[in-house]
């Protein structure tokens, strides 16, 4: 990602259909573990 900007991080479980927001901000290099389950995404929204 671009230096300088945040992002806010949610985790989405699409077979339960629950979001969970991931607590304070991404910048940069970052890595995101996911549960090991199937159907997970996640959503990065520029703060």
């Amino acid at each position: 990602m671009k230096p300088g900007v945040k992002y806010k991080v949610q985790v989405i479980d699409t077979w339960n259909m629950t979001i969970s927001e991931l607590n304070g901000t991404f910048e940069e290099r970052f890595r995101i573990e996911l549960p090991g389950r199937q159907y997970m995404a996640i959503r990065m929204t520029k703060v």
